[in-house]
Formats: structure tokens, C-alpha cells, sequence
């Protein structure tokens, strides 16, 4: 199928109730085949091809950005409907980041998707902060969410704890820095993220889509930037250095890179070995051990004690 369609994930149509307004498409042997739902419910049609495995649907690009600015009413009123159970929330989380990363990657930055992404980001932490604790979450939720969001959803809840440890903190700024993380990898595909996966930490071998993708996420986005904060760009810029300089896409120093960015990368770390051991929390105190040996200097070792505080080993 040619750059001209964009895809959406078909149960998020069914927030349209009785009818669509746009043209619908399949995928088909690498052709888009057009669907008609002229006489019938679009709930009806959708339910018909869930049935028969579909997942996705396509509408054209100019359709799509239409769909974008409707979406984002619809999207806000369910996820902070009350009646909303958390089941049917966190499918709708995972399903609206996906048109937002869409979007991003087909229509470049519009405020509709930055409303989009940050409704999203909201209704993520107030479900978690709901949840027993985030291995309940995991456990519950690993299956209704893409392997990606999931990470990301973890870490910025990570991340807000880390944050209360310091005097500065404020609600604000951990929309701002947990919105930074939740737009870290918004123009990544899964091939790119497996290339990132199994390259065992050879970033020079990296395609230059997958190497470069922090800082084309920050020019990006900085063009809207009444929407997106200095904070929130400045962890994307960063998120995959590492304190030994030899991260991507610049290999900045460690002792270069600023607090917000280093908390971010730190909580990332820490849920990734979490996820790794199943959440034993009676390696808790090796999983430590192996951070602070690699989160030893300048704002990274700040970034971890403020995560063993958190934890109430400080």
C-alpha cells in the first residue's frame, strides 16, 4: 500500500457508535480494497472482521487527519468517563497512542496529535496509580498492550516517584517529563525497535532511521513548541545515552547529560531488569547494586539515588 493511507486500529472506530464518516479500507495482498458500510451499523461491519482476525483498518491521509480532530473528543471522553472500566481504558490507551504515533510519522506534528498524545499520557498515570502495584498492572494488562507502551507506561510511573524525592518537584513538571517519555520512540516501527533490540548495544551498525531518531523526534516536535515543553524535548534528545558515553545518537558524555533526561533513562533501566527477572522483589537488592555500578557518575548517580530512595533502601 502506497504513503497515501493511514492506518487505525479497528476497535477504536467503534467509539463512532452508528456510523463512520470516512471511507474505510483492508489491507489485501498489499492493495487497499475499499469497504462499504452504507446500509449497515459500522459496529456491525467492525465486529463482522474482528471475528476473522482483522486488527487494523486504513482511510486515506487527508481522511485521516480529519479522524484526528474528532478522535480527540472522543478519545477524552472515554478515558475519563468514570463508567470507563480499566480493562476497556488501558485497550484505549494503547489503541490512541497508536493512531498519535501514526500520525506523527504520517502528518508530522499537529496540535490535534499533541492533545491526542497528551490525554494518553494523563489517563496512563491515573490508571496505574489505581493499580495494587505495577507488577499487578503488568501481570493484568502485558497482553492488551503493545511490549513498547507498556515499558513506557511503567517507567513514567517510575519516574513520578523518583521525581516526589526531590524538593523541586510538581505535578507539572511530571506531566512535562513523563510526556517527553511517552513521545521518546513515536516515529519508531517494531522492525526498528528489534533492530535496536538485538544490535547488543552496536549502535554504529544501527540503520540511520533507528540511530537517529531522538534527535529527528526533538526537531520534530519542536515545531510546535507552545504545545511541548523544553523539558519534555530535552528527554527525548537524550534517552538513549548512557553514562559512559556511548550511547545514540551523539555518544554525549555522561557527565553531559542533564538530571530530567537521566532520571528518565534510569526508570527505563530499572523497569526493563524488573520485566527481565518477573518482578522478584527479592533480587531488589542486586538489581540495585547493578544500577549503581552503572549509574555512577554526575546526574545519573543523582537519578539513581533519588530511584533507591523511592524505593526505601536509601
Amino acid at each position: 500500500m502506497t504513503n497515501k493511507y493511514c492506518q487505525i486500529p479497528i476497535k477504536i472506530i467503534k467509539l463512532y457508535g452508528r456510523t463512520f464518516p470516512f471511507a474505510i479500507f483492508l489491507k489485501v495482498a498489499d492493495k487497499a480494497i475499499k469497504l462499504s458500510n452504507k446500509d449497515e451499523k459500522i459496529v456491525s461491519i467492525i465486529e463482522k472482521y474482528e471475528e476473522r482476525g482483522v486488527t487494523e483498518i486504513f482511510v486515506i491521509k487527508d481522511d485521516f487527519e480529519k479522524f484526528i480532530q474528532e478522535l480527540k473528543t472522543k478519545t477524552a471522553l472515554k478515558l475519563f468517563d468514570p463508567e470507563t472500566i480499566i480493562p476497556e481504558k488501558v485497550d484505549l490507551i494503547n489503541d490512541t497512542y497508536r493512531v498519535a504515533a501514526e500520525s506523527f510519522k504520517k502528518l508530522g506534528v499537529k496540535k490535534e496529535t499533541l492533545i491526542l498524545a497528551k490525554a494518553v499520557n494523563e489517563s496512563a498515570m491515573t490508571t496505574l496509580e489505581k493499580s495494587p502495584n505495577i507488577f499487578h498492572f503488568f501481570e493484568e494488562f502485558k497482553d492488551r498492550c503493545s511490549k513498547e507502551l507498556m515499558q513506557i507506561m511503567l517507567t513514567n510511573y517510575v519516574m513520578c516517584g523518583m521525581i516526589d524525592t526531590f524538593d523541586w518537584a510538581s505535578e507539572n513538571l511530571k506531566e512535562k517529563l513523563t510526556m517527553g517519555s511517552l513521545l521518546c520512540d513515536v516515529l519508531l516501527d517494531e522492525s526498528d525497535f528489534e533492530e535496536i533490540r538485538n544490535c547488543n548495544k552496536e549502535y554504529s551498525t544501527l540503520s540511520i532511521k533507528s540511530k537517529n531518531h531522538p534527535s529527528d523526534t526533538v526537531k520534530l516536535l519542536a515545531k510546535e513548541s507552545e504545545l511541548i515543553s523544553r523539558e519534555s524535548l530535552e528527554v527525548i534528545k537524550y534517552h538513549h545515552e548512557t553514562p559512559r558515553g556511548d550511547g545514540f545518537p551523539n555518544e554525549v558524555p555522561g557527565k553531559n547529560v542533564s538530571l530530567f533526561p537521566a532520571i528518565r533513562i534510569v526508570a527505563d533501566k530499572f523497569v526493563e531488569i524488573l520485566i527481565e527477572e518477573k518482578f522478584n522483589y527479592q533480587k531488589k537488592k542486586d538489581i540495585l547494586v547493578e544500577l549503581e555500578e552503572e549509574f555512577c557518575i554526575a546526574n545519573f548517580r543523582k537519578a539513581f539515588y533519588s530511584l533507591r530512595q523511592m524505593l526505601g533502601t536509601f
